[in-house]
């Protein structure tokens, strides 16, 4: 921009326009939500409810769904506590500290560490394209193709849908937009433990997203990449891992329960690192999907 037409800005609708720029700039802490993806909205009671469709495989990908391991925890400190929450190398089929760290010590002979390494081990999360039917909580997302976060509970429910429990059961397929699968009734309430449940979440009888396949197609090409969601770019690299952990864990004020990094230790680190790692298949077919929901 010139001086000129800086200069002329200002003078028709500056204030109000620098304004708006200068609350952008500083609001929010410098933390950008990513617009791609959708999360259920809920009330203060932790109740909501939307319908959401799940998408298949984008073009030219071969999954509707990829995984990622994540690390989500928090440490005392005085009156506060410091989280540590981050994406793991291991997705990856890389060393991350926090993940050998817990694979290290899930077996130790000390109950302590024993404990903590349980707590501050990864825990297995699910990206998908969803078409959002309905979201009473937040009507502008209503006909959008969105990224969905989900983890354990839901992606039983999907893998359930594929092989139901019972006898007589419909067999939904859920990345099926066509007569093979089915909406899905998204539903959450806080359990007795307080913790957010999905268990009252379920599909709706099969039928197709649209009955024209010309509107189905529009969908389907509004899909996002998931493979780009678990590129080697959206991870932190391992040293600046390794030292947010010590920074929040403060191993540097301890002994004993830091990563051995002998060169055993190490290559020990990266065959734990890849057996926890998400391996997708290479072809896009229903016992495909059965696989990966099942890991």
């Amino acid at each position: 921009m010139s001086f000129a037409a800086m200069k002329a800005r200002l003078q028709s609708n500056g204030s109000a326009d620098y304004s708006k720029k200068v609350e952008d700039a500083l609001g929010g802490g410098g933390y950008k939500r990513d617009e791609r993806y959708w999360s259920l909205t809920v009330n203060a009671s932790g109740v909501g409810q939307a319908v959401i469709r799940f998408m298949p495989e984008a073009e030219g990908e071969e999954m509707p769904i990829v995984k990622m391991l994540e690390h989500s925890f928090s440490v005392p400190n005085g009156d506060k506590k410091d989280w540590y929450i981050e994406k793991s190398r291991a997705t990856l089929g890389e060393p991350d500290y926090a993940t050998d760290w817990a694979n290290e010590h899930r077996n130790s002979d000390n109950v302590t560490l024993k404990d903590l390494a349980r707590k501050r081990s990864p825990s297995a999360k699910y990206v998908s394209n969803v078409y959002i039917v309905s979201d009473s909580g937040n009507p502008a997302n209503e006909g959008k193709v969105m990224l969905f976060k989900y983890g354990a509970a839901i992606k039983k429910m999907l893998e359930s849908g594929l092989k139901p429990e019972f006898e007589g059961e419909p067999v939904v397929n859920a990345f099926d937009p066509f007569a093979g699968g089915a909406n899905f009734v998204l539903r959450a309430y806080n359990g007795d433990n307080g913790m957010r449940t999905y268990d009252k979440s379920k599909f709706e009888s099969a039928k197709p997203l649209f009955d024209d396949d010309k509107k189905v197609e529009a969908v389907w090409l509004s899909c996002h990449s998931l493979k780009g969601e678990i590129a080697p770019e959206k991870f932190k690299d391992y040293e600046t891992l390794k030292k947010r952990y010590i920074q929040v864990c403060k191993l540097e004020k301890q002994q004993g329960n830091g990563v051995p990094q002998t060169a055993n230790a190490v290559q020990s680190q990266t065959t734990q690192s890849q057996a926890a790692a998400a391996t997708l298949p290479e072809e896009s077919s229903l016992s495909e999907y059965e696989k990966l929901l099942a890991e």
